[in-house]
């Protein structure tokens, strides 16, 4: 009995009350999921040593998923394609 009106609560209202709060929760999980689902990234940048000058013709791996090899090119640029 809901006791400030000196009703009963119907289960109806309460199943109500439940399936709106789960479509609440699922719509706030829905970005996360979608985000996940972006397809292969691009990681580029420039080599430098210590100095801060360009390291141009070394070879760089990159570990993860996989291996991924590049070499830089002219002033010390790469970039990893296809990354998942």
């Amino acid at each position: 009995m809901d006791r400030a009106n000196g009703r009963v609560a119907s289960p109806r209202g309460n199943l109500r009350h439940c399936v709106f709060i789960l479509v609440v929760l699922l719509s706030m999980l829905m970005p996360a999921v979608s985000a996940q689902d972006a397809g292969p990234g691009t990681w580029n940048g420039v080599l430098r040593d210590s100095a801060g000058s360009p390291i141009a013709g070394a070879q760089i791996e990159l570990s993860g998923t996989g291996i991924h090899k590049t070499t830089t090119g002219a002033g010390g640029r790469f970039a990893f394609t296809g990354l998942v």
